[in-house]
């Protein structure tokens, strides 16, 4: 997880942040989720994941163990009901996030299972043969769990919707189809929205500036003429500099104290979009194979642990990339 992710993550993690997502990515902007009502919730899952693995020198596989962990889980407790709430953050398509989110709310549920099984053989509960072989009893439940994909990239979302959209069912499809059980999941693509008065502020205000992140003259019209912009809040316009890439906007940002007037950055994101859009005309240029071959090394540095630092050195060391050049690649690829 790179260092876009953790900033966003911290942002979204406040309860009232967190619920207004929810509420309006979910519910139309009801407030369904009350943000006194969440308590927190992460937590990491054991897991084998053929991902991850270790070759030794005669070329032997193995799977090694891992855990993963949710970008941010809650817990939402209302009258003597509780769910399960998360959050997975992206800023890349990942061609197999129904999978990704599936396999996450499996193992939340593989969890709530082995608590009620170890409470009922604690207090010697199971009567029957059949509790005592599953180790649930007929009247056990599990707390359900949602899970929330919020996608902030800039590329158009073309990565499967459900776990059917990831299948390959052959000949006489239609029927199969009708017979797999899928797996749908919420998935919000913040560039393909143009209405976010579901939401309330501050996000109704940040989400419509990712929306428009790229388009310098969407972004001008936006801020000009929305004076919510003339009063954000530090949080919101330090997260909202981060992920449009406005880098210029740090530096006003320290003359303030209080509220932000994001007029005041305009110019630095306009100016950075123009340096962005540059950049990306030139990597656009090189092959297909280098473009790949440079999204590939970065993530590979990254599952291997290695620092943002290193990953852009190997850049300019392999690539002969310039320094901006590579930390650019390097912030386009580090998930």
């Amino acid at each position: 997880m790179g260092k876009l992710s953790n900033e966003v993550l911290d942002y979204f993690d406040d309860n009232a942040r967190f619920a207004n997502l929810f509420n309006g990515s979910l519910f139309g902007g009801r407030n369904v989720v009350n943000p006194q009502d969440l308590a927190e919730g992460s937590e990491v899952y054991p897991d084998e994941d053929p991902r991850v693995q270790k070759t030794t020198k005669e070329e032997n596989r193995e799977n090694v163990a891992v855990t993963r962990t949710r970008d941010i889980k809650k817990r939402l407790k209302e009258k003597g009901t509780l769910r399960v709430l998360a959050v997975e953050d992206q800023n890349l398509v990942d061609y197999t996030m129904p999978w990704r989110n599936m396999n996450y709310d499996a193992m939340e549920y593989k969890k709530q299972i082995k608590r009620i099984k170890r409470h009922n053989q604690d207090q010697n509960l199971l009567k029957t043969s059949e509790e005592r072989m599953c180790g649930l009893r007929q009247e056990d439940r599990l707390d359900p769990t949602y899970t929330l994909c919020l996608y902030h990239g800039k590329e158009k979302w073309t990565g499967p919707r459900s776990l059917k959209d990831m299948m390959n069912f052959g000949e006489d499809a239609e029927e199969w189809e009708q017979l797999f059980s899928d797996y749908k999941m919420h998935l919000v693509c913040l560039n393909e929205m143009e209405d976010f008065s579901m939401y309330q502020s501050p996000l109704k205000e940040l989400f419509a500036l990712i929306a428009a992140k790229g388009d310098r003259k969407k972004l001008k019209k936006l801020i000009l003429e929305d004076p919510a912009y003339r009063s954000m809040d530090e949080e919101t316009a330090s997260i909202a500099n981060v992920m449009i890439g406005g880098k210029r906007i740090v530096a006003k940002m320290e003359e303030y104290q209080g509220d932000y007037d994001m007029c005041d950055g305009l110019k630095g994101i306009i100016e950075d979009s123009k340096n962005e859009g540059k950049l990306e005309g030139k990597l656009e240029g090189k092959n297909e194979e280098r473009t790949v071959g440079i999204q590939v090394l970065v993530e590979s540095c990254q599952e291997l642990g290695a620092s943002i630092e290193a990953a852009i050195m190997q850049l300019v060391t392999k690539y002969k990339l310039p320094q901006e050049t590579a930390k650019t690649c390097v912030r386009q690829y580090w998930r």
